[in-house]
């Protein structure tokens, strides 16, 4: 009995160790504090919620996988009619270099700007070409970003309105 005992409280000991010794969730660390699915947004202010996507296939190299949220504006919103739709991804990376190069993929084309969340940097892309408006960061392996798709109908473009669309998107984003 007692020899269990002893053989039941250095197990646990040996755990605690193991667990204080673990690598911390971080950004520098390149371990993702939470999962894409736990990060994506289900409401947006001046947005009704369309769907979630826990787990969508990689689309682009070195991605593991990704989730999302699709939202359309809410009648009488800023947004009716000037935004088609806003999605919002969390895209997780086998390693930080192949989150580098999706970043610099959201870049081609547009023009940016650089805006600060919550005491860190975020890059606000407009392509004047299509209206398509994107909010992103990039945090080790996880890219987050909040694109925005101008109306259909819309032969010209407010490009105010889809750079407000894909910042509250962003600021949805439950960190």
């Amino acid at each position: 009995m007692r020899k269990t005992y002893i053989i039941g409280v250095l197990l646990v000991a040996v755990l605690l160790v193991l667990g204080a010794c673990a690598p911390t969730p971080t950004p520098e660390t390149g371990v993702p504090a939470k999962a894409p699915e736990d990060v994506i947004p289900l409401s947006v202010p001046g947005f009704d919620f369309v769907e979630k996507s826990d787990r969508v296939e990689p689309l682009f190299e070195g991605e593991e996988y990704s989730a999302l949220s699709f939202f359309v504006p809410k009648a009488n919103s800023e947004f009716e009619n000037k935004v088609d739709h806003l999605t919002v991804y969390v895209c997780l990376f086998k390693d930080d270099t192949s989150s580098n190069e999706m970043a610099k993929l959201l870049l081609i084309g547009a023009s940016t700007i650089k805006i600060e969340f919550n005491e860190e940097e975020a890059t606000l892309t407009y392509k004047k070409d299509n209206g398509e408006t994107i909010l992103f960061q990039q945090r080790g392996r996880l890219v987050i970003y909040s694109l925005s798709a101008p109306s259909l109908e819309a032969t010209t473009f407010d490009e105010e309105v889809l750079k407000n669309a894909a910042i509250e998107g962003f600021k949805a984003i439950r960190s």
